[in-house]
């Protein structure tokens, strides 16, 4: 993988973003000789990957479980995810309470038009559907899937955002035979 310094980023930022993004490079950027951070292609499913795999509840999980093994212990998971700061919450008993879960904890993005839920064998396959949210809305709603993961780790969850862009959501997606729906706008007003 090719080095790049920071000062030599700084003068040739777009040629080298564009080498990453059309033709797929990785660069380890270098400060003072040193690698410090990488440079790699990325698209919105990798990202969302990227942002729970490192989100600041999972990285704390992980260092719990390193220490425990550190110290020669067993630890189960439900252990490591617990908390000290565990909130007795409602339970979800069906997928119209884990659409309105969902759309109650995503109520202050403004983006955020319905959630969708289907149940599964496995647990809730839940479609968030935003329309023209900013990257910022986004990470919060990431925050509120974990916080709902958090509060029921024995269900199994999987989510997906999307953001129609001022598109018929029929051009984006398909919700036949849905489990159950929650509109925020309505929860926000109930």
């Amino acid at each position: 993988m090719p080095r790049v310094g920071v000062r030599e980023l700084k003068n040739r930022t777009s040629e080298i973003l564009r080498a990453v993004r059309e033709e797929g490079a990785r660069y380890i950027v270098t400060y003072q000789g040193r690698p410090s951070a990488v440079l790699l292609p990325v698209d919105e499913e990798e990202l969302e990957d990227y942002v729970l795999t490192y989100h600041p509840h999972l990285a704390e999980r992980q260092k719990q479980a390193q220490q425990v093994i550190g110290q020669g212990e067993a630890a189960g998971s439900q252990a490591l995810r617990s908390s000290p700061t565990t909130q007795v919450v409602p339970q979800i008993t069906d997928a119209q309470a884990v659409a309105e879960r969902i759309a109650r904890l995503a109520t202050p993005v403004s983006s955020l038009e319905t959630v969708y839920v289907w149940t599964r064998p496995w647990g809730f396959e839940c479609w968030l559907v935003a329309n023209r949210s900013t990257e910022e809305q986004r990470f919060y709603l990431y925050d509120a899937e974990w916080e709902l993961m958090e509060q029921f780790p024995d269900w199994g969850f999987k989510f997906n955002l999307v953001d129609r862009e001022d598109r018929p959501l029929s051009e984006v997606m398909s919700v036949e035979e849905v489990d159950a729906v929650a509109q925020r706008s309505a929860l926000r007003n109930a």
